[in-house]
């Protein structure tokens, strides 16, 4: 004869709930709720099965905490190996003995370092605001977010960067 197992009575769900996420507080940092959720609910159920002939509800819960501590810290360490192994395709390892990183093989210096020194260092003669607003392109800022940083208005901005243009295109043709 099958020995079913009871089912969960409401307040045993309700104090399983309860345990589960003031485990996720202390332990499962790094993880996503409803998957350590998901975990502890079926660690509890595989012990609820291991107890079936000897049921003490002390016992129970004692148990079902320590698996879903360890259950927890292996779901860490698995994401943890995970992370790893992206990270081995990271453009910031190291080439073999060479001590240089990937990314200098895949994308080599182009362009001539005296030049951009040299353009960088003319652009400063234009004064600090142009300089400012020629940085903040440069690093990719958009219009908005210059004008809002710089606190000047739209058409002081656009008259800069008309002005800006005209001296980039004058530069280069030179």
């Amino acid at each position: 004869m099958i020995k079913r197992q009871k089912e969960m009575s409401e307040y045993e769900y309700a104090q399983l709930d309860k345990m589960v996420y003031q485990l996720y507080l202390v332990y499962g940092k790094g993880l996503e709720f409803d998957e350590c959720r998901s975990i502890a609910f079926l660690k509890y159920v595989e012990v609820r099965k291991e107890l079936h002939d000897f049921y003490n509800e002390d016992l129970l819960w004692l148990y079902s905490k320590n698996r879903i501590i360890d259950a927890f810290k292996e779901a860490q360490r698995e994401k943890n190996r995970q992370i790893r192994l992206e990270a081995k395709l990271s453009m910031n390892q190291l080439i073999g003995e060479s001590g240089e990183p990937v990314y200098t093989i895949l994308f080599p210096a182009r362009g001539n370092f005296v030049n951009y020194v040299c353009l960088w260092h003319d652009m400063r003669q234009l004064g600090k605001m142009c300089y400012t607003i020629l940085l903040a392109l440069y690093w990719g800022s958009e219009d908005w977010e210059i004008v809002d940083w710089l606190k000047i208005s739209a058409q002081a901005y656009f008259n800069i960067k008309d002005f800006l243009r005209m001296k980039l295109k004058a530069y280069v043709e030179i």
